[in-house]
């Protein structure tokens, strides 16, 4: 089954749009639920909270959101631990496959300048399913939470 619905006598040319419609890529899919301006005020309470550094900028910012970025520029530098980093991400992204895509991008390199890869975040996301969220975690739920309904 495609998933179009055709119109009754829909001519073959409707038919093949259609189509040409439903086999695109849909490259532009949110891999995350914020918009632009919750992503705007994330970064300014990572920023103001000493997770990322001050001098990041927006731009560099969005970049990790952007599905259509596959390399980044210039890394958004984590300063707290890299479980907590992994609990923000998570918190923040909705779709499974994103560690593997933050890994190809190299958004967030660690305080030792290691990159962030699909297997610490996924041995990260382990730990956290055994012995619970890191501690820090209810201050990201709170700034998460707040932007959310802030900026809906």
């Amino acid at each position: 089954m495609t998933g179009i619905e055709p119109k009754l006598f829909a001519t073959d040319e409707e038919v093949k749009k259609q189509l040409e419609v439903s086999k695109k890529p849909k490259s532009n899919r949110r891999k995350h639920d914020l918009n632009d301006a919750q992503i705007d005020a994330l970064h300014m309470a990572l920023i103001k909270e000493k997770y990322i550094a001050q001098d990041t900028t927006i731009e560099q910012f969005k970049e990790p959101f952007n599905s259509e970025v596959t390399k980044m520029a210039t890394k958004i530098q984590w300063l707290a631990d890299t479980r907590l980093l992994v609990y923000c991400l998570d918190s923040i992204f909705v779709k499974k496959g994103w560690p593997k895509e933050l890994e190809c991008k190299e958004a967030f390199p660690n305080n030792n300048g290691e990159v962030l890869t699909a297997q610490n975040i996924y041995t990260s996301l382990s730990q956290m399913s055994k012995s619970g969220f890191p501690r820090g975690s209810d201050k990201i739920d709170t700034i998460i939470d707040k932007i959310r309904k802030q900026n809906a």
